[in-house]
């Protein structure tokens, strides 16, 4: 809940970050999560040299529903 949906495809070498990244605060922590983790990984490298703070969750996704975490809209 909460979360907003920057897909991978989007941050992929070459593509404009600081337009992709417009709504996202520097100052809060950004968790990145796939369905595997490897996408998370790549994401949280991209956003980090953008200047986020930036977490890449071992779990994925379906894990984070079994964890309790609430679906966004």
């Amino acid at each position: 809940k909460g979360a907003t949906l920057l897909p991978s495809s989007k941050l992929k070498e070459g593509a404009d970050i600081k337009e992709l990244t417009k709504g996202l605060d520097k100052k809060q922590i950004i968790y990145t999560h796939c369905k595997g983790g490897g996408r998370a990984l790549r994401c949280a490298e991209a956003l980090k040299k953008e200047g986020f703070d930036v977490r890449a969750l071992k779990i994925g996704y379906e894990g984070l529903l079994k964890e309790g975490f609430e679906k966004a809209p």
